[in-house]
C-alpha cells in the first residue's frame, strides 16, 4: 500500500527534524575530512594557581615572595586561600599549592583528593618535622617519607642537612629541558619511598623520582650522622617525586619546604629558582602540552545488531614538536556517565597529526554514549580532549518504532480529524435528515 501525499509530507518533516537533531559530520566511511585549525597551549592567564596561606604554615607570604613572583611574572592567575573547608573553595583552581603546612586535617585532604580526581594539580613542599600530617595524602599514592637526608661531602656551608645535587635528575624532563642547571640545594629534606601499601586513590597514575641524591647522599634513619650499610643512598634517595594522574592532574612532591623560600631562591649559587620556574610552566601547561581537537564521530546513530556495526572516530593532535607524536599514546574512550565501557588506541594517519580509529560497537549495549580522547606521554602526563561527542547506539528494529510514529502522524492524525468532524456534525445531520430526504425525493421527481 502506498503512502498518501499528506503522509509523505509528515515523513519528510520527520526526516528533516532527525537530521537537524543528529547531525552527521567528520570521518565518513573511514575517510578523514580536512581538519579545522585547533588551538595550542592555553594562555597562562587562563591557568589559576592557589596558595593555601591558612591552616598552620611555617612561612609567611613574604618569605615565599620570590616563589609567588615566578607565578605572577609568567602571567598565570594567582590567588590565596585562607581556608579549605568546602570543595567550592578550590573547584575553580588548576593548581593548589601547600608549602610548609604543619597541620592539615583529613577532611581537607579528602577535598584535595576530590580536586585531583577532577583533574586538578597539587604542589607540596613538605616539612620533614611534620610529616605525619601528610599521611592521608601520601597513602593516596602508596608513599612514605623517611629521613632525615644528610650529605657529609656535597653540601652547602659544611651543613650536612643541606645536600647539593648536580645532574642527578631526569635531564630530558620538561622541567629541566629549557634551562641550564648546575646545582640545586635540598635543605632539611626527607626521602620518598614506596610504602608497600596499596595506593588508595581510585584512579590510574604514573609516578617516578625526578631528583635523587649523589653517592654521598644518604638517609640517616638512626641519626648517627653516618651512612650505615642498610640505609638508602645515592640513586635510591628520592628528593623530589612526581605523579601524573589519568584525570590530567599532576602532583609535585618536594621533601623540603625550605627550598621554596627566598633564602634559597635568592642565592645565586643554587638553581632552585630555575627548578620552580620549570615546574610552574610544566604544571601550568605552558610546556609539554598536548592539545586534542577537531574530534568527530560518525555515524551519529549506529545500529549495533547489523554487521558491520562500526563507529569512525577522528581527531587532531597539536604538540610542541611532531616528534612527540611518536612517543604519545592516544586512546579513544567511550563512556556512559562516569562508567567507561570501551577504550581503544587510535592510529596516526600517514605521519600527520591526524588520528583515526574504527571501533566495532556490536557488543555494546544500546544507549547514548559519550566519546573522549585521552593522550599520554611519559613526563608530559595525561591530556583529555576539551570537547566530547555523543552518539546513540540502538538496534535496527527501532526503525519499526519510527515507522509506527510516522504512520500515526501521517495517517492517524488526519483520520482522527475526520472522525471528530463527523461527530461534531452528526446532531445537525440527524435534525435535518427528514428535510434532506424530502429534498432528495423532490430532485428525483423533477
Amino acid at each position: 500500500m502506498g503512502i498518501s501525499s499528506n503522509s509523505q509530507k509528515y515523513l519528510n518533516l520527520l526526516i528533516v527534524l532527525v537530521i537537524l537533531l543528529v547531525p552527521i559530520n567528520g570521518a565518513i566511511n573511514g575517510k578523514i575530512l580536512n581538519p579545522s585549525p585547533i588551538k595550542s597551549a592555553p594562555p597562562a592567564s587562563s591557568i589559576s594557581f592557589g596558595l593555601y596561606i591558612g591552616g598552620s604554615p611555617t612561612f609567611s607570604k613574604t618569605q615565599l615572595s620570590l616563589f609567588i613572583n615566578i607565578i605572577t611574572e609568567d602571567g598565570f592567575y594567582y590567588t590565596e586561600l585562607t581556608s579549605i573547608t568546602q570543595y567550592v573553595q578550590i573547584a575553580d583552581l588548576d593548581v593548589l599549592i601547600l608549602i610548609g603546612q604543619t597541620y592539615v586535617s583529613n577532611d581537607t585532604w579528602k577535598l584535595i583528593e576530590t580536586f585531583l580526581l577532577e583533574g586538578g594539580s597539587v604542589i607540596l613542599g613538605i616539612p620533614f618535622e611534620n610529616i605525619s600530617t601528610y599521611g592521608y595524602f601520601l597513602d593516596l599514592f602508596g608513599l612514605d617519607v623517611i629521613g632525615p637526608i644528610l650529605d657529609n661531602s656535597s653540601n652547602f656551608g659544611n651543613d650536612s642537612r643541606i645536600p647539593l645535587v648536580q645532574n642527578t635528575w631526569i635531564r630530558n624532563h620538561p622541567i629541566f629541558t629549557y634551562y641550564d642547571f648546575r646545582e640545586i640545594s635540598i635543605p632539611n629534606s626527607g626521602a620518598f619511598i614506596k610504602s608497600g601499601r596499596n595506593a588508595t586513590i581510585s584512579v590510574k597514575f604514573v609516578d617516578y623520582s625526578l631528583i635523587w641524591g649523589l653517592n654521598s647522599t644518604f638517609v640517616d634513619e638512626n641519626n648517627n650522622q653516618t651512612r650505615d650499610p642498610n640505609e638508602l643512598y645515592g640513586r635510591n634517595v628520592s628528593l623530589c617525586h612526581l605523579i601524573e594522574l589519568w584525570t590530567g592532574g599532576k602532583v609535585f612532591l618536594l621533601g623540603s619546604d625550605l627550598a621554596f623560600t627566598n633564602k634559597y631562591l635568592s642565592n645565586s649559587e643554587f638553581d632552585n629558582i630555575l627548578l620552580f620556574r620549570g615546574l610552574i610552566n610544566w604544571i601550568g601547561k605552558q610546556t609539554a602540552y598536548i592539545n586534542i581537537g577537531d574530534l568527530k564521530a560518525t555515524p551519529s546513530t549506529v545500529y549495533i545488531n547489523i554487521q558491520p556495526a562500526v563507529l569512525n572516530v577522528s581527531f587532531v593532535a597539536d604538540v610542541p614538536d611532531n616528534s612527540v607524536l611518536n612517543e604519545t599514546i592516544f586512546t579513544v574512550v567511550l563512556a556512559r556517565g562516569s562508567i567507561i565501557i570501551l577504550k581503544e588506541n587510535a592510529s596516526r594517519v600517514n605521519d600527520t597529526n591526524v588520528y583515526f580509529l574504527q571501533i566495532d560497537v556490536s557488543n555494546l549495549s544500546k544507549g547514548l554514549t559519550n566519546i573522549y580522547v585521552v593522550a599520554y606521554k611519559k613526563y608530559f602526563g595525561f591530556f583529555w580532549s576539551d570537547q566530547e561527542v555523543t552518539v546513540i547506539l540502538i538496534p535496527k528494529n527501532v526503525e519499526t518504532v519510527y515507522s509506527f510514529i510516522v504512520s500515526v502522524i501521517g495517517l492517524g492524525i488526519p483520520g482522527l480529524l475526520l472522525i471528530g468532524l463527523i461527530v461534531a456534525l452528526f446532531p445537525y445531520y440527524k435534525k435535518n435528515k427528514e428535510l434532506i430526504s424530502k429534498t432528495v425525493e423532490k430532485i428525483k421527481k423533477e
